[in-house]
């Protein structure tokens, strides 16, 4: 546990403040789609978003940038 925070790191508390709001995700993510993969990378990163889940979000995008420097 990190001190002044509860319990929550400083990424998740950070991530907690700067919730973006569905309609804010559903204009940007579109533009970032230029494949059936982007797609569905986009949905998945969206549903992780809506649920707050942040930690599996960057997860995903840090796999799918790891994933498209090979």
């Amino acid at each position: 546990m990190e001190a002044g925070t509860g319990g929550l790191s400083q990424e998740t508390a950070t991530a907690s403040r700067s919730r973006l709001t569905n309609d804010e995700i559903e204009t940007v993510l579109p533009h970032l789609i230029r494949s059936s993969e982007a797609r569905h990378l986009a949905a998945a990163l969206a549903f992780l978003i809506r649920q707050g889940n942040f930690p599996a979000a960057k997860r995903l995008l840090e796999g799918a940038a790891e994933a498209s420097s090979f």
